[in-house]
């Protein structure tokens, strides 16, 4: 995952993909639905209201951009999260029980990631922040931290703490990582 390959498709487009990964079935009351009774719907679909916005014309850009920042500012509050808007999201995103998530501004995150709640994803003191390929999940309580690259679909385990790269198709647990199984 690099840096633009993240957002390769329109923020409507990727909101829909979204959506596709919470129901099986993707229409107005589906969505509706969605964004009502999943808890870490609502600041994805508000961060990818807002990168719509940013496509608009420059005069309704002007207008609608600090309605859709605050928008998002109240969905992460009710949430508990901090999804920030700088952040580079892949399509297909799925936000478990979307509590206490923190992910990073510079944290680059790449398409159909699953994340559980209480997960971190942050930059080190270096101002190194991780990367996430596709098809990656992330456990409860995982701490992902620094310049490091999770590999396409591996897997880090509840209340792992990534501080190294993992390979693609891997399987972390712990305090430090441990690798238990790679495909």
């Amino acid at each position: 995952v690099s840096a633009t390959s993240a957002e390769t498709s329109s923020p409507l487009q990727a909101l829909r993909q979204d959506l596709a990964r919470c129901r099986s079935t993707v229409g107005f009351a589906q969505g509706l639905y969605v964004f009502l009774t999943q808890r870490g719907f609502r600041p994805l679909c508000t961060y990818r209201c807002f990168h719509a916005v940013c496509r608009l014309p420059s005069p309704l850009r002007q207008v609608l951009r600090w309605p859709a920042r605050i928008a998002h500012f109240l969905a992460e509050g009710s949430a508990g999260m901090d999804l920030p808007l700088q952040t580079q999201i892949g399509p297909g995103l799925r936000l478990f029980h979307g509590w206490a998530i923190v992910i990073n501004d510079r944290a680059v995150i790449g398409r159909n990631v699953t994340i559980l709640q209480g997960v971190t994803i942050g930059q080190n003191r270096a101002g190194c922040a991780p990367v996430i390929e596709d098809g990656v999940s992330i456990g409860a309580s995982a701490v992902i931290i620094g310049g490091c690259r999770i590999g396409q679909g591996a897997i880090v385990g509840a209340g792992c703490v990534v501080t190294k790269d993992v390979p693609a198709g891997a399987v972390v647990i712990g305090n430090p990582q441990r690798v238990i199984r790679c495909t």
